[in-house]
């Protein structure tokens, strides 16, 4: 039945609907894989370990220099310490007052400057 056509077209119609499902693996090849992988990620994680010691070392000479040019300067090396300005509690109507007084206070001051001064 296989050698006439019509035999061939009635096997062949059951194989097209054969779907390759991929090429096993043994246990060896799977183990090799997996032990790849690991050391990839073991690798990957040295690496990264090694960029933050770069980095930390780098910031650490950063600070060093820093400080030696701080400590040459003329001052002594001494910093300004930064006055921190005590936070206000406006209400709407405070800041509503302020910048209708700022608009008042810029119009008078055009008004003066327009003016001719009388000596």
């Amino acid at each position: 039945m296989a050698a006439t056509p019509i035999g061939m077209h009635i096997t062949s119609r059951y194989y097209i609907k054969f779907v390759s499902g991929g090429i096993l693996k043994g246990d060896v090849e799977a183990a090799q894989e997996e032990a790849a992988k690991a050391a990839a990620k073991a690798a990957g994680k040295k690496e990264r370990q090694e960029r933050k010691k770069d980095k930390k070392t780098r910031k650490e000479k950063n600070k060093k220099s820093s400080r030696s040019s701080r400590e040459s300067s003329a001052d002594g090396g001494k910093r300004k310490e930064k006055q921190k300005k005590p936070k206000v509690d406006e209400t709407r109507g405070d800041r509503k007052d302020k910048r209708r007084l700022k608009r008042l206070l810029e119009k008078e001051m055009a008004l003066l400057q327009m003016t001719p001064t009388e000596a």
